[in-house]
């Protein structure tokens, strides 16, 4: 256990990696406190100058040229994939799949297995907290096939209701897909108690890591999911870039969800046969510069203090329910006790949630608002907007004061 002056020092020292918190606010000539990072997370200078590298000095295509160049960025995008497997201890590395982001691997599950595996009478169990990209794939993939998607109840605490679960499964539940963490409630699900339940039944689990590279540790192993999916902009990497991971013996099985260069083995008219993994999955030329800047960020957060990150998120958490209790006119959705990193989505019925949001940037304080991507969690908790304050471990107690007093006076310009 660290004392909070060890844990204030680690947090200058990770703030001094990223320039990005220097950028001024017209309106207030201070920098900007950006407390949005569950929409995307500020980035490492290591990693804008990985992006860098690539562009002004191996700016060529990789797995097709023996130049020099060719092989140096073919090696470095390679590693990428290496580090990620051993980062969320996957057996191996062909398990590792990059996409576009979550959206992408997601639909890639949905379009390259349920839609293969599944049949007409089968059923699949979402979760309550979904993001969209979570609902619309499914969706869009299982139209007209007969296939049953059915929401499972979340209990008080935001979590997914296990016993509601177990008690509506049946012979013919195939898979549940759900997050690692709500991106609206800032909860961490009973993943381990979800596997356990899972295994004993056959059931295939699919899930979303998107919130869950920073705040928490992704491993697949000790999850043992079928598949999981995450995004590179969301864990200090680059935007365009995304992983999904899947156990190589269903990976093997699933068609690949598009056709063009590097994922085909033999190309005929009459018949054409795919590439080994991981490659069956990656067509076209790839995203090079985003892979560069994702082995950046991955490295970075491997060399991050996982204790004192933990224990810094608490601090941050501390602090920010000392700033709802002071302010009781907004309601903070799931509940306070059994929030597991510092994520606030919260509303009050006399303001709309986008006049707080534009009302704070006038403060020079960036967060979210709407329904999130969530709507019918947010149907599920009888309100249609609201606001989100979602920080990283490079936020400090001081943006806290600032965003506090700014709500403050945002809530007297409403009032």
């Amino acid at each position: 256990m660290k004392n909070l002056e060890t844990l204030r020092k680690q947090n200058n020292q990770w703030r001094g990696h990223f320039d990005s918190l220097l950028i001024p606010c017209k309106k207030t000539h201070h920098p900007w406190i950006f407390f949005d990072n569950a929409a995307t997370s500020l980035k490492p200078n290591s990693v804008i100058d990985a992006v860098v590298k690539y562009y002004r000095e191996l700016p060529v295509n990789i797995h097709r040229s023996v130049h020099e160049l060719g092989e140096e960025a073919t090696a470095i995008y390679e590693n990428t994939r290496d580090e990620i497997q051993t980062w969320i201890k996957a057996k191996k590395r062909e398990e590792i799949i990059f996409t576009r982001g979550t959206t992408e691997s997601l639909n890639l599950v949905a379009h390259g297995y349920a839609k293969k595996f599944l049949n007409a009478g089968d059923e699949i169990f979402l979760s309550t907290s979904e993001h969209h990209s979570n609902i619309v794939s499914w969706q869009i993939a299982l139209k007209d096939l007969g296939i049953k998607i059915t929401p499972i109840p979340l209990n008080h605490d935001g979590t997914i209701n296990l016993e509601e679960l177990k008690s509506a499964t049946t012979e013919h539940t195939k898979m549940i897909s759900y997050p690692a963490i709500s991106n609206v409630l800032g909860i961490i699900n009973p993943i381990n108690e979800i596997r356990d339940w899972a295994k004993s039944k056959g059931i295939i689990t699919v899930i979303d890591g998107a919130q869950a590279a920073v705040h928490s540790i992704i491993d697949v192993l000790e999850w043992d999911a079928d598949f999981v999916a995450f995004s590179g902009h969301k864990m200090l990497g680059p935007t365009g870039i995304g992983i999904l991971y899947g156990k190589e013996k269903w990976l093997e099985q699933m068609d690949p969800l598009f056709g063009g260069g590097d994922m085909i083995d033999q190309v005929a008219f009459d018949k054409t046969t795919y590439n080994q993994l991981p490659y069956k999955f990656e067509a076209g030329t790839p995203s090079i510069g985003e892979v560069f800047g994702l082995g950046a960020a991955v490295k970075f957060i491997k060399n991050l203090d996982q204790e004192a990150l933990l224990e810094w998120d608490k601090v941050l958490m501390n602090k920010m329910e000392k700033v709802f209790q002071e302010l009781d006119v907004f309601t903070v959705l799931g509940d306070l006790k059994h929030k597991s990193t510092p994520l606030y989505s919260f509303y009050a019925k006399a303001f709309h949630s986008h006049d707080v949001a534009q009302l704070l940037s006038q403060f020079g304080i960036a967060i979210r608002s709407g329904h999130l991507c969530a709507q019918p969690l947010m149907k599920s908790f009888g309100v249609t907007a609201v606001a989100r304050a979602s920080l990283a471990f490079y936020n400090n107690e001081d943006e806290i004061e600032r965003f506090g007093e700014a709500l403050k006076k945002t809530k007297a310009m409403l009032q």
